[in-house]
């Protein structure tokens, strides 16, 4: 016997096997069943335990109503209506519960002969999002056994629909959800380290005594300040005049050892501007180098007042600048004219800068009074400079009471004034710096250290003249990163010029970076490095 045979013999046998214990099981029900019908809670009181429970409702999915009519319908999770042939019934009167049994199982085994299994009503839970691994799938029973699984659930009370949604919602058997976890480590806050100071001092208070004065006298603030860790360093600023013409700098010093108040005299000008005058800037630096910058609206406008007879509020004017000699050559003399006028205390200070034609270099000049309203000043050019028209770029005035103006390019005056320099040699061009070495890249605040800071620097002509920069820490709490400022000395080396930047006690740990350096040579050249520069791409030492 072949095998296709074999195959249609066993389907046929199993088949007619199946009919039978179809058969055999309405049997049993004709024989020994207890009738009892929906209605008849008596009836159902002497019947065996299963079918007692069937009767009442059985699972909360399959439950009988009965209507004031006298017909019923079933209904379920995954159910459908009985078929007609059970609602006749019902019309003769109350359905027993081996009719209604049987009329479930003849629906059900329907619905598994046409493949359309019913939609469940119940949605499943999403399950969380997990990492499974790919399994081979579940073979797909065939026609026969879903008959016999429909048919075997209904006698028993189950539906495949009630039992899916039971074993999703089993909290047992529920993936676990990260989400659903305490927060992560990393969003607790960090613990600040008691040996990394990246806290600026803290402003407590100014006060001023006394509080009002006249003209040419002096007043003393006093300062109320703290830093947590390394201490402070330096307090210093500034003080303006009600319309902000006048600026008066001071620095504090400390009261005594071990106070936290700072005191600084500032002296107010005969003649100066009456009003109110307030704070204009203040720095505070800690010895870790983190500075707290205080404008007036954050000191609450403290200041101080001045009564004056003869209040003077208008910085001078420029009436004329010129120079002595249209042309000259580097490493001369030449003398540039100045004269101002002010309305009521005088002109005190008057100085000036001239512009490279390369704008690369600036030689400044500072004047003495020689007349009233007339200054002189001595213009001393390096001997080797860049040749060419030296342009005007600058006149500074301050009169007596501290007003203070700048005249610039865009005043006819200064714009007309130029002097050609030339020379023997001519140097325009700044110096260029090609490495930078550190040594060491890490360093502790233990203690004081240093870190030592190696340029090589060239000049096509005149030769170096100075190099100096700046480091930057990591940013403080206040969000501006300590900063130290720093200087270069040659070396016996030629080109090779050593830097050296102090690291204090207690400086805020993490990565320090060189964010600004400056070379000048001797023709008053001079070039910024920025942080972006490639030399200063990898400036960098560690701090721990």
């Amino acid at each position: 016997m072949n095998t296709r045979s074999f195959l249609s013999l066993f389907f046929v046998v199993l088949a007619v096997a199946l009919a039978g214990a179809v058969g055999w099981r309405v049997h049993a029900y004709n024989q020994g069943e207890v009738r009892a019908t929906i209605n008849g809670p008596a009836a159902l009181d002497s019947a065996p335990a299963g079918m007692r429970e069937r009767g009442n409702g059985g699972t909360a999915q399959q439950q009988q109503i009965v209507t004031d009519g006298g017909t019923a319908s079933v209904a379920g999770h995954g159910m459908s209506a009985i078929p007609a042939a059970a609602t006749q019934q019902q019309s003769r009167g109350p359905m027993t519960l081996r009719e209604q049994r049987f009329a479930e199982a003849l629906a059900a085994a329907q619905r598994a002969s046409a493949e359309q299994p019913q939609k469940i009503a119940m949605q499943r839970p999403a399950p969380a999002p997990a990492i499974v691994t790919p399994q081979k799938p579940a073979e797909k029973p065939g026609i026969l056994a879903r008959i016999g699984n429909a048919i075997s659930n209904a006698f028993n009370g189950n539906s495949t629909a009630n039992a899916a949604p039971q074993q999703q919602n089993n909290p047992s058997q529920r993936r676990e959800n990260p989400r659903e976890k305490e927060p992560a480590e990393r969003d607790k806050p960090k613990e600040k380290d008691p040996a990394s100071d990246t806290m600026p001092p803290q402003l407590q208070g100014i006060v001023f005594q006394p509080p009002v004065i006249n003209d040419g006298q002096e007043t003393s603030i006093i300062i109320t300040a703290v830093d947590d860790l390394s201490g402070i360093r330096n307090i210093s600023g500034s003080v303006a005049s009600p319309t902000g013409k006048a600026l008066q700098g001071f620095a504090a010093q400390r009261e005594a050892p071990e106070s936290s108040r700072y005191i600084a005299r500032i002296s107010v000008p005969k003649d100066a501007e009456q009003g109110m005058w307030h704070i204009n800037f203040l720095s505070l630096t800690d010895n870790a180098s983190n500075t707290t910058n205080i404008n007036m609206q954050q000191t609450g406008g403290a200041g101080f007042t001045v009564n004056s007879s003869r209040p003077d509020s208008t910085p001078p004017s420029l009436r004329a600048v010129y120079v002595d000699r249209r042309a000259m050559n580097g490493g001369e003399k030449n003398t540039v004219f100045v004269q101002a006028t002010d309305d009521k205390s005088g002109v005190a200070i008057v100085s000036g800068v001239f512009q490279s034609p390369a704008k690369t270099a600036r030689i400044g000049f500072g004047c003495r009074n020689t007349a009233p309203d007339q200054f002189e000043c001595d213009l001393v050019p390096p001997k080797s400079v860049d040749c060419g028209e030296w342009q005007l770029e600058q006149i500074q005035l301050q009169d007596k009471a501290q007003n203070m103006t700048t005249v610039r390019g865009d005043n006819p005056l200064v714009a007309a004034v130029k002097v050609n320099i030339g020379g023997d040699h001519c140097d325009s061009v700044a110096p260029t710096v090609e490495s930078l070495t550190i040594d060491p890249l890490d360093v502790s605040n233990a203690n004081d250290g240093m870190v030592t800071v190696t340029a090589i620097v060239s000049d096509d002509s005149s030769g170096v003249a100075s190099i100096s920069g700046q480091v930057a820490g990591p940013a403080a709490d206040n969000g501006q990163p300590p900063r130290v400022y720093f200087a270069f000395q040659p070396s016996d080396t030629p080109d090779r010029w050593i830097g050296r930047i102090n690291i204090p006690k207690f400086a805020a740990k993490g990565t320090w970076t060189i964010v600004w350096l400056q070379a000048l040579d001797k023709s008053n050249n001079l070039k910024t490095y920025a942080q972006t520069d490639p030399v200063l791409a990898n400036a960098k030492f560690t701090v721990h």
